[in-house]
């Protein structure tokens, strides 16, 4: 799926100049009619360099789902909602108010131009290719704004094409057993804590703190880790350190517990 995305995405950036825009959704969804206008705004207007648009599940798809599956949905999904929030509210984001969804879907991206070349392009990988992207959006400390206005609807298909995407995920779920969940969805704890050390370090960060100022902060944390180079973004720093910290490591949840 990364591969066809970026293939698809370059094509088009051949035909656009530095200050053009690049937009994606999949074969699955159906753009709301003013999908286009929402999601050039806030990248026309300087706000973000990605903007990432919300998904709907198609109505008439959605309510065969067994009753089950519809509700254990409901639950994950108002668990990552407060997830969310506690997020935002320890580690606020200045470009996205609460409440904002807070999802990375291929379904619904739009980029300006100058800013996908800056970080590489989409990623060529089977799949996971949006967050992917978002990420590397991150680790640039480019604006991403999580969209409500920028509105696609999805197919819920339980037999789809890109191996790993939205149809695997709906059929694993109606299959019953147990499932993983979205990797959002943490224990609180781990929610809290994540939040709250990202908010310590940005701060110093941006007090021009240092590599050993960090370090320090790091151990007051009781975090762990052996080498810590220099960074200029802090995305990157964080995106480092999520990986070289064993207690940052993610732990996805499963469904039933």
């Amino acid at each position: 799926a990364g591969s066809a995305r970026r293939a698809a995405l370059e094509l088009a950036r051949q035909f656009t100049g530095a200050s053009g825009f690049l937009l994606t959704t999949d074969a699955d969804s159906r753009p709301c009619p003013n999908w286009v206008q929402a999601n050039l705004l806030p990248l026309k207007d300087g706000t973000a360099s990605l903007v990432c648009g919300a998904i709907e599940l198609e109505p008439s798809e959605y309510n065969l789902l067994p009753q089950e599956v519809v509700g254990d949905g409901a639950v994950e999904g108002q668990f990552r909602r407060l997830a969310l929030e506690i997020d935002n509210i320890l580690d606020p984001d200045p470009i996205n108010i609460w409440p904002f969804h807070g999802a990375a879907s291929g379904a619904s991206l739009a980029v300006s131009a100058s800013a996908y070349d800056l970080v590489g392009g989409m990623p060529a990988i089977p799949c996971g290719e949006d967050r992917m992207l978002a990420r590397r959006f991150f680790e640039h400390d480019l604006p991403i704004f999580y969209s409500d206005q920028a509105r696609v609807v999805t197919s819920c298909r339980l037999d789809g094409r890109a191996q790993g995407g939205m149809a695997d995920t709906i059929a694993e779920r109606v299959a019953g057993g147990e499932y993983v969940c979205d990797e959002s969805v943490e224990t609180a704890q781990m929610i809290w804590f994540r939040a709250e050390c990202r908010s310590r370090l940005r701060a110093i960060f941006h007090s021009n703190g240092g590599v050993g100022d960090i370090q320090l902060e790091l151990k007051r944390m009781g975090l762990s880790c052996q080498s810590l180079p220099q960074f200029s973004k802090f995305g990157a720093l964080w995106t480092y350190l999520e990986d070289a910290c064993p207690a940052l490591h993610r732990h996805r949840m499963t469904w039933p517990q």
